[in-house]
């Protein structure tokens, strides 16, 4: 979870505690109250944004060395499908270029 969510999360459950206590509440009641600790942490999980859990997993990943093996072979062994199209490219490219100063 980032740390800018958990400083949410946190500043949200501190003034939701606050509040009870204003209204009269004990802190083991206001505490009390919020519920069960791992239901709160269902629901905070629940409640987190698609992109934080897939940009933490894509992190994850790329932190893993045997993925940059993985990636290194791939990429070798995928020499002669990707060196053709980067050179058609490079020459559409610089066609594209010689053709605009041809004009």
């Amino acid at each position: 979870m980032p740390y800018s969510e958990v400083e949410k999360t946190l500043s949200f459950y501190t003034e939701s505690i606050d509040d009870r206590m204003e209204d009269g509440m004990s802190e083991e009641e206001a505490v009390s109250r919020l519920g069960d600790i791992d239901t709160i942490a269902k629901e905070i999980r629940a409640d987190l944004p698609i992109t934080t859990l897939i940009g933490k997993k894509v992190k994850q990943s790329r932190d893993k060395a045997s993925n940059k093996t993985l990636w290194i072979v791939l990429a070798i062994c995928g020499i002669p499908f990707w060196l053709p199209i980067a050179a058609a490219f490079a020459v559409t490219v610089l066609a594209v270029y010689f053709s605009i100063w041809a004009v």
